[in-house]
């Protein structure tokens, strides 16, 4: 509901997509936006090859001061608040986006980002069934652990493709390092939503070129995703496929899905 609230605020807030340095072992962000009451600024790395040292992949930070004074009123850790919004935000796109009484989902990458995403979708939306698939089989057996208590059912996949045919809504939550094609336009059924979260820094995609031509393209926030989310693959064209931003859908502004055989991304 909060989250909700400040997308349809989305106008008001100031903002600027994340200032990034890329190095060769990962990332390292600062992203910052202000209000009418409050500025805040998130710091957050991304270092995939972090479990070889024995140290955690992402370390978040952020800071909340007052506009009116400037004044610092609160830091906190962020690694927590990063993966409950990340899935938050994704649960509200689906449940815009997925077609009318959708029930199945497929997540592709069973990383810690995995469990949020899954749990986030099944508040808003009413599971029945997870597929789920992952190359690393450890991180596919902590999923299915740590998921065993919930009301859906858990089906492991074999590989992408068998795991998401006949889904209702498809999540790519990989690590996957430069241009990679985790779905192939071919294996896309009419109807299915997908919610692609793992391009996220530039030469970091994980869908077929084809999936974005032919799909209904909603984005958060089109000057950060046209620079390093999935819609860099389409370059120049990028803003003639985007149909709309997350906020547009949240306060009615837009509606992309017109019947049940869109594909929507």
């Amino acid at each position: 509901t909060t989250l909700r609230k400040d997308f349809k605020n989305w106008e008001n807030f100031q903002k600027s997509p994340r200032h990034a340095f890329y190095v060769p072992q990962g990332v390292l962000e600062l992203m910052p936006v202000c209000g009418k009451k409050f500025y805040s600024c998130k710091y957050v790395n991304g270092h995939p090859n972090n479990t070889t040292l024995n140290k955690q992949n992402i370390f978040a930070l952020g800071l909340l001061a007052k506009i009116k004074t400037g004044e610092p009123i609160m830091i906190s850790e962020m690694a927590i608040l990063t993966a409950l919004r990340t899935a938050a935000t994704a649960a509200i796109a689906s449940s815009i986006l997925a077609k009318n009484k959708s029930q199945t989902l497929a997540i592709i990458g069973c990383g810690a980002q995995s469990e949020f995403q899954v749990l986030a979708h099944h508040l808003l939306i009413n599971l029945t069934e997870v597929h789920y698939f992952d190359p690393d089989l450890g991180a596919m057996q902590r999923f299915a652990h740590n998921m065993r208590d919930q009301s859906f059912k858990l089906i492991l996949g074999t590989d992408a493709r068998s795991t998401i045919e006949h889904v209702d809504i498809i999540i790519t939550a990989t690590a996957a390092k430069k241009k990679q094609q985790v779905l192939e336009y071919a294996w896309i059924e009419p109807g299915q939503h997908i919610c692609g979260i793992g391009g996220d820094s530039p030469g970091k995609t994980e869908l077929d070129t084809n999936i974005l031509k032919k799909a209904k393209i909603v984005v958060e926030y089109f000057p950060q995703s046209s620079h390093e989310g999935e819609i860099q693959n389409l370059g120049k064209n990028a803003k003639k496929h985007v149909q709309a931003e997350l906020w547009e859908l949240v306060s009615g502004k837009k509606t992309v899905r017109k019947n049940a055989k869109d594909i929507t991304l």
